[in-house]
């Protein structure tokens, strides 16, 4: 298993919209290794429930870039339903893959500035991206609060100039979306039907 624990500055991530590289600096996650005939190594989930499997193959890629689980590989072991995936079957799923003194958590965020200082925790630490799971009518490039799916995303880089945030939405047709910190975390979902924890998934060193 070749792991990759450490950030890596060996590929240039391209800022996706210009108009949101004039002011601060962009930190990112390791780049995602770049399959064939495809121009991000970003991938979009191939069913509708599948948004937390792809969600996760795209932040395991910037940990593990030589991995080849697929979407339906890690949906059948987070028991994947066609309504979605549980908070913690995601968690207890991902622990059985990773490499040996590593795990993933579920960290409580209680505002947009925990998003940021957990964001660049993983970055610096592991170069690692992390996954929201969001509520999607709440997310202002969905923008209907008539949907109250679940609906997980991939946030990979951030600036904290603009106290903003790049994320990766797996659903067909969307793709790479800017973002405050304030309205991700007013997007997150409460943490298994809790009406007061919010939370995100992260990669973290088991000592």
């Amino acid at each position: 298993m070749n792991f990759r624990t450490s950030p890596s500055d060996s590929v240039d991530i391209q800022i996706p919209d210009l108009s949101y590289a004039t002011t601060g600096t962009w930190v990112w996650s390791n780049p995602l290794p770049v399959p064939a005939g495809q121009t991000t190594g970003h991938i979009y989930q191939d069913s509708d429930a599948n948004c937390c499997p792809a969600s996760f193959i795209n932040q395991l890629w910037t940990v593990w870039p030589n991995n080849s689980y697929t979407q339906d590989q890690l949906a059948h072991l987070m028991g994947t339903t066609s309504t979605g995936t549980g908070w913690a079957n995601a968690a207890a799923a991902m622990n059985k893959i990773v490499a040996p003194n590593y795990v993933y958590t579920i960290r409580i965020m209680t505002s947009g500035a925990d998003i940021m200082t957990e964001l660049q925790y993983q970055i610096a630490q592991f170069g690692a991206a992390m996954v929201a799971p969001t509520v999607e009518g709440l997310l202002p490039w969905v923008n209907d609060p008539a949907n109250t799916n679940g609906h997980d995303i991939v946030v990979y880089g951030y600036n904290t100039t603009q106290n903003a945030i790049y994320c990766w939405d797996p659903y067909p047709g969307r793709g790479y979306e800017w973002v405050t910190v304030t309205d991700l975390y007013n997007a997150l979902q409460f943490n298994n039907n809790s009406t007061t924890v919010k939370a995100m998934y992260a990669f973290a060193e088991e000592l």
